[in-house]
Parts: C-alpha cells; structure tokens; sequence
C-alpha cells in the first residue's frame, strides 16, 4: 500500500501458505492476499472489513467473519462464499488443512461445515468457551489435519455429566474403528 505505514499480517498463524506464495494481511481494517508479486483485496465483495480466521495449508482457501457472518474465500476464483447466510456466528475454532472443513460456535451451537453441509457439533451458544475462538487461529480448540476431529473446551453439561460448571475437554468425530461422528467428553470422570 502506499501512503501511512498501517499494514499487519492477518494472524499470528495460518496467514502464510507453506510455501510463502500466499500471504493474508490487513490494512486499515481490510482483508488482502498477497499472491505472488499481485495483491488484491479478500474482503472487497463484502463492503471490506472482513476478520481473518483460517486458511489452508497452500492459502489456496481462506475464511473470514463479518457481522456474524462466516465467509469462505477461493484463491483460484476470488470467490466469496457465504457459509452462514442466516448470521450468528461468534467465533471459529479451527479449519482442516485443506479449507474443506471449519467449524464453528454459532447462537445455536458448534458447527462443522463440511463441503457444503453444515452439522451440529454440540448444541449451545455456550457450548465452546470463548478462548477457543478469540483471538482467531490461536484459541484453545484443535482441528485434526483431515477435518474429521474437533477437539475444544467447555464448561456446558454437553453429554449429561454434571461437570459443576468446571471446564471439560470434549473431542468430536468419528471413532477409531469408523462410523458415524460422536461427541465424547475427554476429561470427564
């Protein structure tokens, strides 16, 4: 950019493709992507002022939050995809490395959004404590590389066990031997 010096690195990890082709950066509230020896701006088709949550592992996928909104944005394509059309997400708390899942809190609860299709994780506006999603990209919860797994923390009764308001670990997906995703709680009793 030109003028005021004001540009930052979107996040403190994930703004940097593995191999340093694709950067995600702000400047005075904007979202970028730095790709190669061009920049353009992620966030423009939104009005700006997009917040960085993720992107994959190349930069090849980025997501980003406006006015409770989760938006998915295509290097390849420049497209901007509205994941939440109805609103009310809070935050997010991880994305596989391949941009093909992210989940995240929303007023109903955790979601996992999978190629198109969402899911619900665990039921709540309060399911996930909040340093699981804040600051973006280094909050407490965990994706596993493929999507599949979710582990984050809670302190809701989530699966029946009086946890006397105390945080819990809780890891979401399918088990070991396959079969449909399950909610379990790690660290209960």
């Amino acid at each position: 950019t030109e003028g005021d010096p004001g540009a930052s690195i979107a996040a403190p990890i994930g703004a940097v493709s593995e191999n340093g082709n694709r950067v995600y950066w702000t400047d005075e509230g904007d979202l970028y992507l730095r790709e190669g020896a061009q920049s353009f701006q992620v966030d423009e088709a939104k009005g700006g002022g997009g917040n960085f949550q993720a992107a994959s592992s190349d930069g090849s996928v980025a997501f980003f939050t406006k006015e409770g909104h989760l938006y998915r944005f295509l290097a390849n394509t420049k497209a901007v995809v509205d994941l939440t059309p109805s609103g009310g997400v809070l935050g997010v708390l991880g994305a596989s490395v391949s941009g093909g899942d992210v989940y995240y809190q929303g007023a109903s609860g955790i979601q996992r959004w999978h190629e198109g299709t969402s899911t619900q994780v665990a039921p709540g506006a309060e399911a996930a404590i909040k340093s699981d999603y804040f600051p973006p990209t280094i909050g407490t919860a965990r994706v596993s590389p493929d999507g599949a797994h979710l582990a984050f923390l809670s302190t809701a009764e989530l699966n029946g066990y009086d946890n006397a308001g105390r945080t819990e670990a809780f890891l979401y997906g399918p088990p070991a031997g396959g079969g449909a995703p399950q909610l379990n709680c790690a660290s209960c009793s």
